[in-house]
């Protein structure tokens, strides 16, 4: 049978049009269960979080500031200064690390953070300070290094580590010379014995940034008992306290060695703060009009601090370790912690810090006592035993 040209052209075009349903329709089948597009595929983490370099970042740039630390933290704020990186999902999984045993001894090269895990992410359990001490365990192919620390293992970056101990400079006030006694793994306490011979009259702020002013420091007061000054006393227990510390693995910069200084108290917590202090203790004794008062207490920042509020939860621990142990040892009464905002040395601490009133001078019997060597040798075992406390998170 002829069909006409029409009628084949017809067909024709049904034909193309059933094609295009068909190509459509295989086009819009729906792709196979877990099946992602290109668009949506998730790329994994090239590596592990590596430490950051001490002065630079990778391409040149600079660190925050003068005050981070190597693996990224503020030592002002607490705050994280590395860039935000790439978040692993939970459908990622990151290598693990390989370590290799390397056990020995090697030293820190500068302020040196301390972490439960390899990853800045982690806890921090404390710090080293440069030329300290650190028990190596094994190294990683990551960067990091595991170590021990205060019994337990833990992490900081390697490329801070040297087989070399490195020389150490303590922070020192134009024109005196400041040491760091003892060595190894042990936290740095700043002993400040109150006070000195002669006192300085001249005027400084209260605080960072106050208008408020007071004097640099004073002559402190006299044993009603001895006749002993203040300034003495609390010298001949932070030299002990030094010997104490020392011996029992803690590291001790002591503010002064003698009578004949002129240190203000700001020039005093810069001590402490130039040299990453992990206490600040500032030995006093007590003083009042009524001759039958009695009782040791530590002096701390209050919560609402204008200068240093957020040092107030750890001073207020070191506070309460110091002084229950403290008075356990020797027998004298506890006052409790106090809390105050108008002490330049204590406003002026980036530590924790205490002021320590061991006693009252002006109770005749509590000066003989404080003043007596036999005694002052329970003092300080209280006190050691409030920081070995205290550093042990009881």
């Amino acid at each position: 049978m002829k069909r006409s040209a029409g009628s084949l052209k017809r067909i024709g075009c049904i034909l193309v049009l059933l094609a295009l349903i068909l190509c459509a329709a295989c086009g819009r089948r729906e792709a196979p269960a877990g099946t992602q597009t290109p668009a949506q595929t998730q790329t994994p983490a090239q590596e592990p979080e590596q430490p950051q370099e001490a002065d630079t970042k990778p391409g040149g740039q600079e660190t925050p500031g003068e005050n981070a630390q190597p693996d990224g933290t503020d030592t002002e704020t607490g705050a994280d200064t590395q860039p935000e990186t790439e978040r692993v999902t939970e459908s990622e999984t990151l290598p693990q690390a390989v370590y290799t045993p390397d056990d020995k001894t090697v030293y820190s090269t500068t302020t040196l953070n301390v972490r439960a895990g390899d990853s800045t992410d982690t806890e921090k359990l404390g710090k080293f300070t440069r030329g300290q001490k650190v028990h190596q365990l094994a190294v990683g192919d990551n960067g990091w290094v595991r170590i021990e620390y205060n019994g337990q293992t833990a992490y900081v970056a390697g490329q801070y580590l040297s087989e070399t101990e490195p020389e150490t400079e303590a922070y020192a006030p134009a024109g005196r010379d400041v040491v760091i006694h003892g060595s190894g793994n042990g936290q740095l306490i700043v002993i400040d014995p109150g006070h000195q011979r002669h006192a300085n009259k001249e005027q400084e702020p209260i605080g960072p940034g106050a208008s408020e002013t007071k004097k640099k420091v004073t002559a402190g007061t006299t044993g009603a008992g001895t006749g002993i000054e203040e300034s003495e006393m609390v010298l001949q227990v932070g030299l002990k306290l030094r010997d104490a510390l020392v011996s029992a693995g803690y590291r001790v910069i002591m503010v002064r060695e003698s009578q004949d200084v002129d240190l203000s108290n700001v020039e005093r917590a810069k001590i402490a703060n130039d040299n990453h202090a992990d206490a600040f203790l500032r030995l006093h004794g007590n003083a009042t009009d009524s001759s039958s008062v009695r009782g040791a207490n530590p002096i701390i920042m209050t919560k609402k601090n204008p200068y240093n509020a957020s040092l107030h939860d750890a001073s207020y621990r070191l506070a309460q370790c110091v002084i229950e142990e403290y008075c356990d040892a020797t027998g004298i009464k506890n006052r409790g912690v106090k809390e105050a905002d108008t002490y330049s040395g204590i406003n002026w601490s980036e530590v924790p810090v205490i002021l320590f009133e061991m006693g009252f001078m002006s109770n005749p019997e509590e000066d003989r006592l404080l003043n007596d060597p036999s005694f002052q040798d329970r003092m300080v075992k209280g006190i050691v035993n409030g920081l070995n406390r205290y550093f042990a998170g009881n």
